[in-house]
């Protein structure tokens, strides 16, 4: 269920951060859905988890910032 729907409504601010596509060997965008879903909801290579911890702090920071100065502020200085 999507949070607008539990919600009832779709008033509430969203922070996203996108995790690409999967690619083939040959550097080409994979178009199985599938495959798209398991690298969505899989884990994080060591690779991966080195590169997405500061996009974690960077998501906290843009939640602190909303949180004290609105979301205003915070589309200014994060997007």
């Amino acid at each position: 269920m999507a949070a607008g729907e539990s919600h009832r409504s779709e008033d509430f601010c969203r922070i996203k951060a996108g995790i690409g596509r999967p690619t083939g060997e040959d550097g080409t965008r994979v178009t199985d859905e599938d495959i798209i879903v398991g690298y969505v909801l899989g884990d994080f290579t060591p690779q991966e988890e080195k590169t997405i911890k500061p996009v974690i702090a960077r998501v906290a920071e843009a939640v602190n910032c909303i949180l004290a100065q609105g979301i205003t502020a915070a589309m200014n200085k994060f997007n």
